[in-house]
């Protein structure tokens, strides 16, 4: 399956699922803007999210191994 990255239309490797708000996204994108994304999250909200039921938060994003 071909993925399309959904910033640029290029060609995509990688599903990134997150949350916000309640609401659940997937996001196709290629090496450069997925590490773009993380780099921009990462920066700034791991050290004052956390997990639902408890605990720190270190990552925000998760790959969807499934794709």
């Amino acid at each position: 399956m071909l993925l399309e990255d959904d910033i640029d239309g290029s060609e995509a490797n990688e599903t990134i699922s997150f949350a916000l708000d309640g609401n659940e996204y997937e996001i196709d994108l290629n090496e450069g803007h997925a590490k773009e994304l993380r780099d921009a999250l990462y920066q700034r909200w791991p050290q004052s999210g956390w997990w639902p039921c408890g605990g720190s938060i270190q990552v925000l994003l998760a790959r969807d191994p499934g794709r």
